[in-house]
């Protein structure tokens, strides 16, 4: 399957997110676009905007690393695998590891973004809990 230089700059832009920077998500996607979170939902450019600052609600930095970038077999659906780190405000850093599927309409702008993760992050254990492997 051919690379899409949206995708491309779609994982570019996801890896170098910052809070300030989630109005430029508009450059990936139609008018009409329909994005998915474990948590959120929204419809059209405002909506996709509204889900990923979400993203950054009580968190000082939120990092994703993609690693793997799978085509479906139709060409119209591409998967993006990845490891989110999170530094709340409070508290300790976490991760999440997460899949975006994406789905890309005649036009080449994604007509929709579906995130999915376990919603049970893997947050650091203490030394008692590690002990245990709890």
């Amino acid at each position: 399957m051919e690379e899409n230089p949206n995708i491309t700059n779609f994982v570019r832009w996801l890896e170098t997110l910052g809070n300030t920077g989630v109005t430029r998500v508009s450059q990936f996607i139609s008018d009409d676009v329909r994005c998915r979170t474990p948590e959120l939902e929204g419809a059209g450019r405002e909506g996709a905007v509204a889900v990923y600052a979400y993203m950054f609600k009580g968190a000082t930095s939120v990092k994703t690393r993609v690693l793997d970038v799978a085509y479906g077999l139709s060409g119209h659906n591409v998967y993006l695998r990845w490891d989110r780190l999170v530094t709340p405000i409070k508290g300790e850093k976490w991760t999440v590891s997460g899949v975006t599927e994406i789905t890309i309409g005649t036009s080449g702008k994604f007509i929709a973004i579906t995130d999915y993760w376990d919603d049970t992050p893997t947050r650091p254990m203490g030394l008692i809990a590690r002990l245990f492997n709890r």
